[in-house]
């Protein structure tokens, strides 16, 4: 115990982290966002720990990643950084603002080895979620809101075209009406593009 926690407080808190590390109620988030700011470093840890299991129940991910960016990124305690970083990868894509600093920490030649490597692996679990939330997109037009598919929205942006003024039915013979407004002429064209997860 390196902390001014007496024993007993010590104790109780780090058995709450455990069971509700052991538990499936999203709802412990708030308890265990308390416990990640105790100055116990083991509470700390096991706090996180927690938070990243609580991922796959529904837990709240921008309270969780809010809680985590600090632990994984400034602990003075390389475990708890590890732990937090791992947690932090549940998230996803709801990490995604952190990506530049998980890189930044992974070369970062202070930290510890076992830090670097849970946040690369951290950046990379988040980019490949948000890569595969990008392939299940919804990708629908602006205005008439008619689904568009996913190659459509893909050529439209690597046009140039930004989401709001894409034209993905250009042809040689002009812009396809949207059904939406289509009247008898093909001079009728809506489609921006949206994407919508």
């Amino acid at each position: 115990m390196n902390s001014d926690m007496d024993r007993q407080s010590h104790h109780l808190a780090v058995q709450r982290a455990m069971e509700l590390g052991r538990g499936t109620d999203p709802a412990g988030l708030h308890e265990l966002i308390s416990l990640l700011a105790m100055p116990s470093a083991e509470i700390r840890r096991l706090a996180a720990s927690a938070i990243g299991k609580l991922a796959g129940f529904g837990a709240d991910p921008a309270a969780a990643v809010r809680a985590l960016a600090p632990a994984a990124l400034h602990d003075p305690h390389p475990q708890v950084q590890q732990y937090a970083l791992k947690a932090l990868k549940a998230y996803g894509a709801s990490a995604r603002d952190l990506l530049h600093d998980l890189d930044d920490l992974t070369l970062n030649e202070r930290a510890k080895d076992y830090v670097r490597r849970a946040a690369h692996s951290a950046a990379e679990g988040i980019r490949e979620a948000i890569r595969l939330a990008e392939e299940g997109a919804a990708h629908r037009c602006a205005r008439c809101g008619r689904p568009v598919s996913a190659e459509e929205n893909a050529r439209s942006k690597s046009a140039g075209n930004t989401p709001h003024h894409a034209d993905p039915y250009s042809s040689p013979h002009g812009p396809r009406p949207c059904p939406a407004l289509a009247s008898d002429s093909d001079s009728a064209d809506c489609h921006s593009i949206n994407s919508k997860p």
